[in-house]
C-alpha cells in the first residue's frame, strides 16, 4: 500500500515539488530504499530525526524510541530552488568538451528501468548503436535538445547540469534548529555530538494540548505539532504551493497553512485525506477546521482556542468518497467507467492520460482497500 501511495504521490508531484514523509524507527529503513528506487537516490534531501518526547529521554532505566524520521526528496533536484544537495563550492565544475555556454558537471539521465513507463524510449549514441532505457525527461524534451546531454565514448548519456543554473542547497548539515515554547528559532551551525540534520520542535504532547484547546473531547492520541509542519512546509519557497497530506489525521496540515498564510501572507492552498476510521473524518478533521475557520463548532458549540485567535474564514470543500466494485468478476463496462473516472479524477492534478500505463493504472486501482457502502461517509 505504501508503494502505490507513493508512485501516485510522484505523480502529482510538480517538477519543483517536494515530499516529507514522517516514519518511525521500525520502518524507516525499508521507506528509505523503496523512496530511493520511486524517486531516485540523487532526489533526496536529508532525513530530519524529530523528537517526539523530550520527556522521556531524562530517564535512565530503559531504552526508548523518542523520535521519529522525516524523509524529505523532491521530484526534480535541479529544478528545485533551494534543495540542491550540495553545494557549488564543492562541486567540480569543468568544460572537457569546450561548451560554449558554461563550466559543468554531469548527472544520471536514468531512472530504474520500467517498459511501461512514457519515458522508455529508445536514444542513438554517436556509434550508430541505439540504447533503451528509462530516462529522467520525455521523449519531446530529447528530440528538441532541451536537455543537454553529454556522451562519455558510446556509454549511456548523462545530462549536464551547468554552474550558472545550479541552485544550492539549505545549509541543513551541522544545523540543530530548536523550537523551544517562546515560538523563537534557535539555530546554531555547530552542536558538539549531535546529529546532522536534526530538527527538534514541539512534542506529540504540546500538539495534544493544542487540539484539545479546539475540540475538548477529541480522543486524537497523536496530532502532529502545527509548529513542525509549518517548518515544513515553509522550507519551500512558493507562497502559493498546493500542499497534499495523504494522511490528514486531526488536520493539523490544514491549520499550518492557514497559519503560515496568515503569519507571511502567502495563498498556499490544500488537500487534505483520509478515511472514516472510527468517524474520524467527521469527529475529527472536518472538525477542527471548521471550528479555526468559523470561530465556533459545527453544532454552534464555544471553545477555549477561539477565545485567543481569531477564526482564518476560509472556505472549506468537503467531498465523499464513491465506491466502485472492483471485483475480479465484475462486468467489463463498471470497469471501463472506473478507469474514466480514474483518468478524470488525475487530469484535475494535471496528469494526461498518456503519462499513465495501463499497468500502472490497474495497480492502482487493485491497491484500494475494499471500503463498506456508506453514501454519507465523508473524505
Amino acid at each position: 500500500m505504501m508503494n502505490e501511495r507513493l508512485i501516485m504521490a510522484r505523480k502529482l508531484l510538480k517538477e519543483d515539488g517536494v515530499i516529507f514523509v514522517s516514519i518511525d524507527d521500525s520502518e524507516q529503513a525499508y521507506l528509505k530504499v523503496l523512496m530511493d528506487e520511486i524517486f531516485g537516490e540523487e532526489n533526496f534531501v536529508t532525513n530530519f530525526l524529530w523528537q517526539t518526547n523530550s520527556s522521556s529521554m531524562k530517564s535512565t532505566n530503559f531504552v526508548k524510541s523518542n523520535f521519529e524520521y522525516i524523509l524529505c526528496y523532491v521530484k526534480n533536484i535541479f529544478k528545485t530552488k533551494g534543495f540542491s544537495k550540495q553545494n557549488t563550492t564543492t562541486m567540480e565544475f569543468n568544460n572537457i568538451d569546450s561548451d560554449p555556454k558554461d563550466n559543468w558537471f554531469s548527472s544520471n539521465a536514468t531512472y530504474k528501468f520500467n517498459e511501461n513507463n512514457p519515458k522508455t524510449f529508445s536514444i542513438k549514441l554517436p556509434n550508430g548503436n541505439n540504447i533503451v532505457r528509462t530516462w529522467r525527461f520525455t521523449k519531446d524534451e530529447y528530440l528538441s535538445k532541451k536537455i543537454p546531454l553529454y556522451f562519455n565514448g558510446d556509454n549511456v548519456p548523462r545530462i549536464k547540469i551547468y554552474e550558472s543554473e545550479w541552485i544550492t542547497k539549505k545549509p541543513y548539515t551541522n544545523l540543530l534548529m530548536n523550537f523551544n515554547l517562546q515560538n523563537k528559532w534557535i539555530t546554531d551551525e555547530y552542536k558538539e555530538n549531535m546529529l546532522n540534520d536534526i530538527a527538534i520542535i514541539d512534542s506529540f504532547s504540546i500538539a495534544k494540548n493544542k487540539l484539545n484547546s479546539i475540540m475538548p473531547d477529541n480522543e486524537f492520541s497523536t496530532p502532529k505539532p502545527e509548529s513542525l509542519i509549518k517548518y515544513l512546509i515553509n522550507l519551500h519557497t512558493n507562497k502559493n504551493a498546493r500542499v497534499l497530506d495523504f494522511f490528514a489525521g486531526s488536520g493539523t496540515t490544514g491549520h499550518a497553512v492557514l497559519e503560515l498564510n496568515r503569519e507571511d501572507g502567502g495563498n498556499r492552498s490544500y488537500t487534505l485525506v483520509t478515511n472514516n476510521e472510527n468517524n474520524i473524518a467527521k469527529k475529527v478533521t472536518y472538525e477542527r477546521l471548521y471550528r479555526i475557520n468559523n470561530g465556533i463548532g459545527s453544532e454552534g458549540e464555544s471553545f477555549p482556542w477561539a477565545e485567543k485567535n481569531e477564526p482564518y474564514n476560509s472556505s472549506l470543500n468537503v467531498f465523499n468518497l464513491v465506491k466502485f466494485n472492483t471485483a475480479i468478476d465484475n462486468t467489463e463496462d463498471t470497469n471501463k467507467k472506473i478507469k474514466l473516472k480514474f483518468l478524470e479524477s488525475a487530469s484535475y492534478f494535471g496528469i494526461k492520460k498518456n503519462d499513465i500505463s495501463e499497468k500502472d493504472l490497474l495497480t492502482d486501482l487493485l491497491s484500494l482497500e475494499p471500503l463498506e457502502e456508506n453514501n454519507n461517509a465523508t473524505n
